[in-house]
């Protein structure tokens, strides 16, 4: 049996139509000059269901295998890889809430994650330990009704858009 399917074959084609047409015209300029993913080019992203990959339908997701995510993420990134690593972030947070969430933040957070209505950043790394997650020093403790984050990170990619912060 063939690891790559007529499937992920079709997904390949229709996300490489997408890249070719909304991505790739405005991607070098926008990358040069610094500049962020347009907002009409998340949206396109929502409605087309790339945040929502691998996650089951009634997630709000697509229920496709990881081997479609991949792909999916490699066409984004052909085209631009920062809107490639927007669409695997979302997906980073949303697998973190449900394989460690509670049933209430499930329902809560999972089908606008993987509908791309709640759009999410990674703050991955630290001065002292990179991205090696088991020395983190960053911690949450609860305040209230929220959490107080201390801690020092690197890099807190996407953060100036997102609306949840893994």
């Amino acid at each position: 049996m063939p690891l790559v399917t007529p499937e992920h074959e079709f997904i390949r084609r229709s996300v490489r139509e997408f890249v070719e047409a909304e991505v790739k015209p405005i991607a070098n300029d926008l990358d040069r000059e610094n500049k962020e993913i347009p907002e009409r080019i998340l949206k396109m992203m929502a409605e087309l269901g790339y945040f929502g990959v691998i996650f089951p339908a009634e997630d709000g997701g697509m229920g496709l295998d990881y081997i479609s995510m991949a792909i999916v993420t490699e066409e984004l990134s052909r085209g631009w890889l920062s809107v490639g690593s927007v669409m695997t972030r979302n997906i980073i947070t949303g697998t973190l809430i449900s394989a460690n969430g509670t049933p209430e933040q499930k329902k809560k957070f999972l089908p606008p994650i993987a509908r791309g209505e709640i759009l999410t950043a990674a703050a991955f790394t630290e001065p002292d330990s990179g991205s090696d997650t088991a020395s983190f020093k960053t911690r949450a403790v609860k305040q209230g009704d929220g959490y107080l984050i201390k801690g020092s990170k690197m890099w807190c990619t996407f953060a100036n858009r997102a609306h949840m912060l893994t």
